[in-house]
């Protein structure tokens, strides 16, 4: 499975989802209730964190990619201000389309922002992280065989500290910055908050090291005289891989932290079936994930990137052209 194939199926769950939100009674829900199409809905941020955190590996390019992340959080929060600002049930209390044009009509790109704002402060986060490291210890060079080479081990004199431990002290160095871009998430109230940018942060760091190079690396590997080489290979790429798996589902899990707490009580009677629904739909991108093979597939992402607020501004017509007829 290659990254267009999951970006199409995050967009297709994500659409599912803000129609539940936004028009539930065109679609036979109540309003202001969960319903199935939420609960899909679960599918598609765990992908596109993880997608976004693959992209700043891969990129060569990284401010590059988060102006983009930037421009579209700007241009599709009047979409997403009219889309969930207006939901159906609100339209039909307020009476009149007339309200959209009105100084509280909602309208507000630092309260309640849309879902680019966090893929932005997450982005933000791996840049300021990644510079902090380059900075402090130097990465791996490869030679032409493949092999990992580290000409100095810090950039800064040496102070007889080990490499290892260097490491240790600059992630930890290169996180802390980290903070400020979770607490900005919460003061603009981003879709995820805090925990959006630090589940992209933490899928980041865990992505496999040279990500890049590590299928063409294993290709080597098969074929060398050496068979540690090989094993060697295979088996510091399963360890992140099954890693990133595993803290990926903690994190998709995390997001109902609410729920666990309330079975914890025990009140699992009085939570409605539909809620212990959000738990297995929130790990089926974990599943998914397990069989992503690194492949970009097919290159449609200004298609991609487009799709938000347009699919938005369909939602924000339906409520405008029918909103008054079922009112």
């Amino acid at each position: 499975m290659n990254a267009f194939t999951l970006k199409i199926i995050a967009l297709l769950t994500m659409f599912i989802d803000h129609v539940g939100a936004v028009i539930p009674e065109f679609v036979g829900f109540e309003p202001q209730g969960m319903n199935i199409f939420r609960v899909i809905g679960r599918v598609s941020f765990p992908i596109f964190v993880c997608l976004v955190a693959e992209g700043f590996r891969h990129t060569k390019s990284p401010m590059k990619y988060l102006a983009r992340l930037g421009i579209f959080a700007i241009l599709s929060e009047i979409p997403y201000d009219l889309a969930f600002n207006f939901q159906w049930w609100r339209f039909r209390q307020c009476g009149s389309t007339s309200t959209l044009f009105f100084p509280n009509s909602g309208i507000d790109f630092f309260a309640n922002t849309n879902i680019f704002y966090t893929l932005f402060l997450g982005g933000a986060a791996i840049v300021t992280y990644q510079y902090i490291m380059d900075r402090l210890v130097k990465r791996d060079k490869e030679d032409v065989e493949g092999k990992a080479v580290v000409e100095d081990d810090f950039e800064m004199p040496s102070v007889g500290i080990s490499l290892a431990d260097m490491r240790k002290i600059a992630t930890i160095v290169a996180v802390l910055p980290s903070i400020g871009f979770m607490l900005l998430a919460q003061v603009l109230t981003t879709d995820y908050g805090a925990y959006g940018v630090a589940f992209i942060l933490i899928m980041y760091v865990t992505t496999i090291p040279n990500a890049k190079n590590i299928y063409r690396r294993r290709a080597k590997a098969a074929n060398a005289s050496t068979p540690f080489l090989a094993t060697e290979e295979v088996n510091v790429s399963a360890f992140w891989y099954k890693l990133r798996l595993v803290v990926m589902a903690v994190l998709c899990v995390w997001q109902h932290n609410w729920l666990i707490d309330w079975i914890a009580r025990g009140y699992l009677s009085y939570i409605p079936a539909i809620y212990l629904l959000m738990i297995p739909a929130t790990l089926i991108p974990v599943v998914l994930f397990a069989f992503y093979n690194g492949n970009r597939g097919p290159s449609l992402k200004w298609l991609f990137y487009a799709a938000y607020p347009l699919h938005l501004l369909v939602l924000a017509d339906i409520i405008w052209r029918f909103g008054n007829h079922r009112g």
